[in-house]
């Protein structure tokens, strides 16, 4: 419902954060686990040569042999530079036991309810017209 509601130019996921805890529903690549966007669009060679791509953060980390992960190994240039920048990435990465779980984005107001969540829906998919709504006392609402 999610994918449906964004191309009709609703994005919900700008509305919460992924909070890292053990790391085990929290998909490594194609999740927004650290910083605003996703490894895979940050690192997009290194994220081809990966042979686990749907794997959580919690087989990811901490970081082992990447031999065991990669088809191959980077061959320099581009591929290289992601490849240093994503492990300087994730070292500093701590997991802990406590399951992952959601969290409001720190820039939304804090009246974000799921109210608010409905007036937002509403106001793209509704049409909106000059008139009110004329409402027919004879016949019931539901």
């Amino acid at each position: 419902m999610i994918k449906k509601l964004k191309h009709k130019g609703i994005d919900l996921m700008t509305l919460c954060k992924r909070k890292l805890g053990n790391g085990e529903s929290i998909l490594f690549w194609e999740d927004v686990w650290w910083g605003n966007q996703t490894l895979k669009s940050l690192y997009p060679r290194i994220h081809m040569l990966d042979s686990h791509k749907d794997c959580c953060v919690a087989h990811q980390l901490p970081p082992h042999e990447w031999n065991t992960v990669l088809r191959c190994d980077p061959r320099g240039g581009i591929e290289v530079s992601q490849f240093n920048e994503l492990r300087l990435h994730i070292e500093s990465v701590v997991l802990n036991s406590n399951p992952d779980s959601w969290s409001r984005t720190p820039n939304i107001h804090k009246g974000f309810t799921v109210g608010s969540v409905w007036l937002l829906v509403d106001s793209h998919l509704l049409a909106v017209g000059p008139h009110a709504t004329r409402w027919n006392r004879n016949i019931p609402i539901k």
